[in-house]
């Protein structure tokens, strides 16, 4: 579950890093907030003190997990790559002091931490204003090329918006299911940008993509 990749590397995000990452503005955060197998990050429990509206679906939330376990797996596995990699390393701190905001927020606000089925739950199109998908969505080593194109497209359902970072591998190279995904996306008339973000913790550059889950209108 959320294994490290050689393509993006794992990551424990903060609030701020969210911000620069996905470009969110103040309305941003007002909105109603899918984040999408995040593992282990900073920013929902920074909104839900906020009291804003952060729905977190991961394998971590799936039950019988041992959530505690899964979180020192991760940072054990985090420590590991940061001691091979060339890129500057998250402070062990910073890095304990995460999960243990974390888990916090999993106890204190069970009601907005879902596993994967409840998703499955919501007839409702659009049911989320915004879906955010950091690392995961490239890390994973898809069986067929057409897997990450149908995952966009449920999560187009799922949501208004959906925002995607990053774009490159830790070379800047860019990921090879870029190119499925945006002739996909032209395919199905959706709004598309490209859009070049102040997040500088990324070694491969800083770009997201938005797609918007409605037809573009010609005006």
């Amino acid at each position: 579950m959320n294994e490290l990749s050689t393509k993006t590397p794992g990551w424990i995000y903060s609030f701020v890093d969210y911000q620069s990452m996905f470009a969110l503005t103040d309305q941003d955060l007002t909105k109603k907030i899918l984040d999408y197998w995040p593992a282990m990050n900073g920013f929902a429990a920074t909104m839900h003190a906020q009291q804003h509206s952060v729905i977190v679906v991961d394998p971590w939330n799936e039950p019988g997990v041992d959530l505690a376990a899964a979180s020192q797996n991760y940072l054990a596995a985090l420590r590991a790559y940061w001691q091979t990699s060339t890129v500057n390393a998250i402070e062990p701190a910073a890095m304990v002091q995460a999960e243990s905001v974390f888990l916090q927020d999993h106890q204190q606000y069970p009601e907005y931490y879902w596993p994967q089925a409840e998703l499955t739950t919501i007839v409702e199109p659009r049911y989320f204003d915004l879906a955010l998908v950091s690392d995961w969505f490239f890390s994973q080593r898809f069986s067929e090329a057409h897997t990450a194109v149908h995952l966009l497209n449920q999560l187009c359902h799922w949501a208004e918006e959906v925002r995607l970072f990053p774009l490159s591998d830790v070379t800047g190279s860019a990921l090879p299911d870029i190119g499925p995904l945006l002739l996909n996306l032209q395919q199905r008339n959706l709004g598309v940008e490209v859009r070049e973000v102040s997040f500088k913790g990324h070694p491969g550059g800083g770009a997201m993509l938005r797609v918007w889950s409605r037809e573009c209108q010609v005006v």
